[in-house]
């Protein structure tokens, strides 16, 4: 699983004038008054505050269980679970083993992950270390 944010964006601008409007830099046809252009500028512009963009990961499990004759699950009869019961909380934690604060929250119920665990990517990358 990937992440990757953008923080720099490339732009093309382009407008059509006539007469006064049109610059040495655009492409004229015509001259004078009656002239009519074509303006194109590229332009390079980085990305304000991609740290505050919102990031959600949506979370489940599978399990594999043994049955009454100690037989274990073969792959087809695996058990997954998305979005799993309401009484099952996510907790999200620093490398450091404390609690982590995304979105607000540390500890995350049935009802406040069901849209997915979201934060600032700020917040995301402080729980990292």
């Amino acid at each position: 699983t990937g992440l990757f944010m953008y923080t720099m964006t490339f732009d093309t601008f382009t407008w059509f004038s006539s007469g006064q409007g049109c610059r040495s830099t655009c492409s004229a046809m015509g001259q004078g008054l009656n002239a009519s252009c074509r303006c194109e500028v590229d332009e390079a512009v980085f990305i304000k505050n991609v740290d505050e963009d919102k990031v959600f990961f949506y979370h489940g499990y599978s399990i594999t269980y043994d049955d009454i004759n100690r037989h274990g699950s073969r792959v087809k009869e695996r058990t997954k679970v998305i979005s799993s019961s309401p009484k099952i909380k996510t907790k999200v934690l620093k490398t450091d083993g404390s609690d982590c604060l995304i979105g607000g929250k540390t500890i995350w119920n049935y009802e406040d992950a069901r849209h997915g665990l979201g934060g600032t990517v700020r917040e995301w990358l402080e729980c990292g270390g």
